[in-house]
């Protein structure tokens, strides 16, 4: 009987592959429409359709498709992966690196990119975090954030944004650069303003510096430091 049973679905399957209606092929092997559509249903998800295109192709919820599947031990070689993080630790992880990128988050939880992508976008649309985008060109300047140019970059506030930028910045930066610097950041809708460098250079005779150099060192501070002082 259940060779026989194993035959008729078998042709019914083939049938509706064929183009047939389920309807008509269920009358022609006098089988009820729900055995023909649960046949073809696994059938397709064994050969590897989707849970869901496999419901809307045959017109039956999800759930029962799942279940069908389930109680013959077939697995949708599209069923979602198991959540690798929570919202809450994807949050934790930008927070404490300031700034992160799409791949940066990819490599840290073991997403592929469409997957971390939708947890972002739900995040950001909750409110969670937030991105911003700096653009390509700008020369040297593109050169500080390598890695990040014409990328999302994912943070939670404003000021993890700007520690993160400053950090990247070298401590010495020419009039010209600072000015390309603030532009690019600006276009990207971070509010900067390069900080003026009110150091001024003070010429000494070798003697003096040797001295200054030998008192700074006792204290265990730059000459600089000491210089400012001692002159306070």
């Amino acid at each position: 009987m259940e060779n026989r049973t194993r035959n008729i679905r078998q042709q019914v399957v083939n049938a509706v592959k064929k183009g047939k209606q389920v309807q008509d092929v269920a009358n022609d092997f006098n089988v009820s429409i729900d055995d023909a559509v649960r046949w073809c249903a696994i059938n397709d998800v064994k050969k590897g359709a989707s849970l869901r295109a496999v419901s809307k192709t045959y017109d039956v919820p999800l759930s029962t498709v799942a279940h069908w599947c389930e109680g013959e031990n077939i697995k949708s070689k599209h069923s979602r992966s198991p959540t690798k993080a929570t919202d809450r630790q994807m949050i934790e992880i930008i927070k404490k690196k300031k700034v992160m990128s799409v791949s940066e988050l990819e490599a840290q939880f073991g997403y592929h990119t469409n997957a971390i992508r939708r947890r972002l976008k739900r995040l950001i649309v909750n409110k969670k975090i937030h991105f911003v985008l700096i653009p390509g060109g700008g020369g040297k300047v593109s050169l500080l954030f390598k890695g990040y140019i014409d990328k999302r970059l994912y943070y939670i506030d404003k000021s993890d944004l700007n520690r993160w930028v400053v950090k990247r910045l070298p401590k010495e930066m020419p009039p010209a650069f600072k000015r390309a610097l603030t532009q690019k950041l600006n276009d990207a809708g971070i509010p900067f303003e390069a900080k003026k460098n009110d150091k001024k250079a003070l010429v000494v005779d070798t003697k003096l510096y040797d001295k200054l150099k030998k008192q700074a060192g006792e204290e265990g501070i730059s000459i600089a430091k000491y210089v400012e002082r001692k002159t306070k």
